[in-house]
């Protein structure tokens, strides 16, 4: 089994920016000199809680609010479930502060 790679093409790289750019070459670095079959990582970037939040709440939230949602995930897990989209969106939450509203049926800022 060979390590899976990440591919990226011009217009992803660059709308990543510099940051993101340098971490996912060292993943792909990485990756790529890891030949062990009995090895699993799983990566999640600011770019995924950047998409996250836009796609599920509409809400638009900075680069170093992903990077504290991230740093928040990290601190709090639970090893037992691991981190889903669920987890990021509780994150989400409790950094920011916004919350779902059913009588507006909107998030709001608390």
């Amino acid at each position: 089994m060979e390590a899976i790679q990440i591919i990226l093409n011009e217009a992803e790289s660059s709308a990543l920016g510099d940051n993101n750019k340098e971490v996912l070459e060292a993943i792909k670095t990485f990756r790529a000199g890891m030949k062990d079959p009995d090895v699993l990582d799983v990566i999640w970037t600011t770019q995924d809680v950047l998409d996250h939040v836009n796609w599920a709440y509409d809400y638009k939230i900075t680069v170093d609010q992903a990077r504290e949602i991230l740093r928040l995930i990290e601190r709090k897990h639970d090893a037992e479930i691991g981190v889903t989209w669920e987890t990021i969106s509780c994150a989400f939450e409790e950094t920011t502060g916004v919350q779902w509203n059913p009588e507006t049926k909107t998030y709001e800022q608390k």
